[in-house]
This record gives structure tokens, C-alpha cells and sequence, in this order.
């Protein structure tokens, strides 16, 4: 398990601030919700977690380590898009396996980490099918099984109900939440406040700084602890 810090984060493109000055500090094991209408900074706060983008200005803190000048591959996090990115002519499970390739494991291994994770998603029986003959909420599984393959601590979904309906939505936020029982820290970003209700603190984005909204909590929408 991993804290998160951030101190005085800034990103600025050209004239334009994205970010400004934020500061968060994620406890190990909790999940932390970043509600905000679209253009307001979540998903770039969130990418320069991730190390997708270079902060201009303040710290990423990971388990008490700064991370700012660590590619993404190096601080044990990984990310669920909101668009899948699956590839569509390789099977789910060749989709599933495609970062284990760059940890030089042997084939057993790989396959024993893939059918595990797939388990845990409940998408063993769609392992040899083609991204395009399987559901929406499949295809969400697989990204979130792809990002998890790996065993990181840390992991950050951007958006990870955007395309769905109601009901996979609940299907994802459950299988969040049983990712967590299970020691995973996640930031997951949203502009949903049924989805944030998920979250067991919610920080409200706006012109690129946070602040910590209770009123969602107050209603009782927590995830349980």
C-alpha cells in the first residue's frame, strides 16, 4: 500500500493555468474522489500523478518519495482511461497481458497472473474472444484487468463510468470498492456525484484548485469503510 502527496502542484500550458497550488495528501488504502465539471483540472491533476504529464511547479509524493522526474512505469500506479484503448485485433487476454511484456516473465507466469486477474473481473470465459464480440462493461473490466495485471498500489481511473450505463457503472464502482477491501489506494476522477459517492472523502475541483466536499458524505453516499 502507498501514500499519495501532492504539494503545491502547478501546470500551467503557455498563458494557461490548469492546475494551481494544490495540495492532497492520500492516506494508504483510501479512496479519494476529484468531482469537477469538464475543463476544471481533475484529469491533469491526475496525469501528473501518473507521470503522463510534467508538473511546471510543486511535488508528487509516492510513499514518501518524490516522483517528479520518475517516468510513469517507475512509480508503481496504474491508470483506467475513460476511452478502453483496447487493441481490436488481439484477444482480451493478449490485451490483459500487454504490460506484463516488459517484466520478462515466463510464459507460465504471465498466464498465471492474467487468468488471476480475470478471475478477480470475472472474465475468464471472454479471455479468448476479440474486444469487439464482447459488452461495454466487459470492455471496462478489461481496461481496469490490463491495469491490474501488474500489481500496482496505487491505481487512478479517469472517468472510468463515462461510456456506460447505470448499471455496469455500479458494476465497476462495486468492483472498485472490492479492489480497495483489498489494500488498493485509488484516485478516481469524475464528474458524477453518484459515482464520487463511492469515495470515501470527495475533493471538489474548480479553475484548478481543490477543495474537500462534504455534502456528498453528509448524504450518506460513502462507500463503507
Amino acid at each position: 500500500m502507498s501514500t499519495i502527496e501532492l504539494r503545491k502542484l502547478t501546470k500551467k500550458f503557455g498563458n494557461f493555468t490548469a492546475v494551481k497550488d494544490v495540495d492532497l495528501q492520500v492516506a494508504a488504502n483510501e479512496v479519494v474522489c476529484l468531482l469537477g465539471p469538464s475543463g476544471c483540472g481533475k484529469t491533469t491533476t491526475l496525469r501528473m500523478i501518473a507521470g503522463l504529464e510534467h508538473a511546471t511547479a510543486g511535488d508528487v509524493i509516492i510513499a514518501g518519495k518524490r516522483m517528479n522526474e520518475l517516468p510513469p512505469e517507475r512509480r508503481d500506479i496504474s491508470m483506467v482511461f475513460q476511452f478502453y484503448a483496447l487493441y481490436p485485433a488481439v484477444t482480451v487476454g493478449e490485451n490483459i497481458a500487454f504490460p506484463l511484456y516488459f517484466e520478462g516473465l515466463s510464459n507460465a507466469e504471465r498466464m498465471k497472473r492474467i487468468n488471476r486477474v480475470a478471475e478477480i473481473l470475472h472474465l475468464t470465459t471472454v479471455l479468448d474472444r476479440l474486444p469487439g464480440q464482447i459488452s461495454e462493461g466487459e470492455k471496462q473490466r478489461v481496461a481496469v484487468a490490463r491495469a491490474l495485471v501488474n500489481r500496482p498500489s496505487i491505481l487512478l481511473a479517469d472517468e472510468p463510468t463515462g461510456n456506460l450505463d447505470s448499471r455496469n457503472s455500479r458494476e465497476i464502482m462495486h468492483m472498485f470498492q472490492h479492489l480497495n477491501d483489498g489494500g488498493m489506494t485509488i484516485i478516481m476522477v469524475t464528474h458524477s456525484a453518484e459515482c464520487a459517492g463511492h469515495a470515501r472523502r470527495i475533493m471538489q475541483v474548480s479553475d484548478g484548485r481543490l477543495q474537500e466536499d462534504r455534502s456528498v458524505v453528509a448524504a450518506g453516499l460513502r462507500m463503507a469503510s
